[in-house]
């Protein structure tokens, strides 16, 4: 809204440029018509009374009366004072909740691998040495006692300088090596030509069976029947590992 004391300042300013106009061209007519003599005067006075309001009202009007175009320019032409807008409240941004990584299904695999690991029990290597075998059997207590330290690459080192008449107990030890080693498949191959041996025969089946594990669905028939086959035949030495072990697959 306009400001009532600069209004009326403005008003003051027209008012006085009116009066002083008017105060000219009254001089102005009494310099140029003398009075007339006698009662003749009276149509003069009376026209300069007439045209002194048509001039006073019209300034009255014009200070007063409607709005007027100019004066709306005018009015438009003030500068509104409008308030700051308020600068915006920043939102706090909630912190985000750190992403759980889902969790990883093991494989069907996996299962039968902790089942061979768990399953698999190493013969006590340590006790077959000897302090007095002869010099050629030397490197099978190298290759033993190195399984017993569980260094099995040492062990296969070991075994490759035993001579031929030693190679089912060579056989034997590098079957569980590989075995110690996570090389399953070649440690099956190993046990599996031991199946058939007189002193190795009944282990090399129980840990064939357990180098086959990790591969279960490739060698399931072969796994079940030879379970089958250990669990009926009564004093054999890993019967009761063999019962232990079907239940569970």
């Amino acid at each position: 809204m306009p400001d009532n004391t600069s209004e009326q300042i403005e008003r003051e300013a027209r008012e006085a440029l009116v009066a002083a106009d008017l105060s000219a061209k009254m001089k102005q007519w009494s310099d140029q018509s003398p009075p007339p003599p006698g009662n003749r005067n009276r149509g003069p006075q009376n026209l300069r009374l007439l045209l002194l309001l048509l001039v006073f009202g019209g300034a009255a009007w014009w200070l007063w009366g409607p709005t007027t175009p100019e004066k709306i320019q005018q009015h438009l032409e003030q500068p509104v004072q409008h308030p700051s807008p308020t600068p915006p409240q920043a939102v706090p941004v909630p912190p985000q909740q750190p992403k759980q990584p889902p969790i990883a299904q093991k494989p069907a695999a996996n299962r039968y691998l902790a089942l061979a690991q768990s399953n698999y029990q190493a013969p006590n290597f340590a006790a077959e040495i000897r302090g007095t075998t002869p010099a050629d059997q030397n490197v099978l207590n190298k290759a033993r006692q190195a399984l017993d330290d569980h260094r099995f690459s040492d062990a296969l080192l070991a075994l490759q300088h035993v001579p031929p008449e030693y190679n089912s107990d060579a056989a034997y030890l590098r079957g569980h090596a590989l075995f110690g080693l996570k090389k399953y498949a070649r440690a099956a191959t190993v046990f599996d030509q031991l199946a058939g041996s007189v002193r190795y025969g009944e282990a090399a089946q129980w840990y064939e069976i357990l180098c086959l594990l990790p591969e279960f669905e490739q060698h399931k028939s072969f796994i079940l029947n030879t379970l089958k086959k250990i669990s009926a035949e009564q004093g054999h030495t890993f019967q009761q590992e063999a019962i232990a072990l079907y239940r569970l697959l």
